[in-house]
């Protein structure tokens, strides 16, 4: 597949996608469901599974792997939004983006599913109230913090950005960087896109810095926005140029970014262990996750193979999972609270029904809006 190509110049049998970033979404999507797996399971379990000093080590280590798999969608995002652009430049350097078109587009796509899941969630939460606070992955929203919601401005507010369900703050943060898209286009035309990339960095570090003294609500607020994120998107913008740019067909195999993954989790959580070198993770990660989407990019996939099509199948339905799994953990603690069921087992009934979830959620909610989207 030549990468130059416009988009809708590609084909192969995977009608123009490339397979390997599918097979990283799983990746990703996994290791946040597994990551509030892990949390769930640690604080409802009664008696306590661990003590205190493995409970933290165990805590850090969970809180490593959401935090890695949101860093890769982020890049990731950003490699996807702007490689058909990017293929479009390479062709004609005065290729404009329909700026209206995008924007239809992208609303249609996340949107919808959004609302579902939020309106969903608060339901949930309002049925079943009695997990302990650290479980809590639904909240129900106060009607500020709804309107909030609705409008997608939730992430700018340190009693709004986890309410409702609490991973619906990167979709807010995503909708930020769509919408700024238009004006890095603009910007692009006078600098390069690693210039760019470099400046929202240093713009990162700068917001860290300037909120070393403020209390942690705010510290978290602040690196969790888009000020502070925006450069890791941009980043995979700059991956898109770099594919085109090389226009090689993907080849490589899955060990590559398999590893590079494993490295990048294991730095990581060594980070984590260290609170020297803890605050450092938000530049840290989204730069090793760079060379794992550039490595996934090129990967060649094959429907013969099942750990392939399985990759492949979980990676379409990722958002869906990505979505929907805190509403499965939730409601499965909650129903089993004060219940006698083994951890193994109630691990498993969580992970059977965020994978039943997931599948009713995109057959009937996702998968019509991203057909949708497709005709805009």
């Amino acid at each position: 597949m030549n990468l130059a190509q416009p988009a809708s110049a590609v084909s192969n049998e995977f009608g123009g996608r490339l397979p390997g970033l599918d097979a990283l979404r799983t990746i990703a999507a996994s290791a946040v469901l597994l990551s509030h797996l892990i949390a769930v399971a640690l604080v409802s379990a009664s008696p306590p599974l661990l003590d205190d000093e493995s409970l933290d080590t165990v805590s850090a280590l969970a809180h490593a792997l959401g935090v890695w798999g949101v860093g890769i969608f982020f890049v990731l995002s950003g490699l996807c939004i702007h490689l058909p652009m990017a293929r479009r430049l390479a062709l004609d350097g005065g290729a404009q983006l329909p700026v209206r078109e995008f924007l239809r587009r992208r609303f249609t796509r996340i949107y919808p599913p959004h609302l579902v899941v939020l309106i969903a969630s608060i339901a949930a939460a309002a049925l079943l109230p009695d997990l302990p606070p650290e479980a809590t992955l639904l909240t129900v929203p106060t009607v500020p913090q709804f309107i909030a919601h609705l409008f997608l401005v939730h992430s700018f507010g340190p009693d709004a950005i986890s309410s409702g369900n609490a991973v619906l703050w990167t979709v807010a943060v995503e909708s930020h960087f769509y919408l700024l898209y238009p004006l890095i286009l603009l910007w692009q035309k006078r600098w390069p896109l690693i210039r760019i990339t470099a400046i929202l960095f240093a713009l990162s570090v700068a917001l860290c810095f300037a909120t070393l003294h403020w209390a942690p609500a705010y510290v978290w607020l602040v690196g969790s926005n888009v000020g502070a994120r925006l450069w890791q998107w941009t980043l995979g913008c700059w991956l898109a140029e770099r594919l085109v740019a090389r226009g090689e067909t993907p080849r490589r195999s899955h060990a590559l970014w398999l590893s590079l993954s494993l490295l990048s989790l294991f730095v990581g959580a060594a980070a984590l262990l260290d609170d020297r070198t803890t605050d450092a993770l938000p530049w840290i990660w989204p730069l090793l996750a760079a060379p794992i989407v550039a490595a996934a990019a090129r990967t060649r996939m094959t429907r013969t193979s099942r750990i392939d099509r399985f990759l492949l199948a979980i990676g379409e339905r990722s958002y869906s999972l990505y979505l929907t799994h805190p509403i499965a953990l939730f409601c499965v603690a909650g129903l089993l609270v004060n219940s006698n069921v083994a951890p193994a087992a109630q691990a498993g009934l969580e992970l059977t029904s965020a994978g039943l979830l997931c599948a009713i959620f995109f057959r009937w909610i996702e998968r019509p809006f991203l057909l949708a989207s497709k005709k805009i």
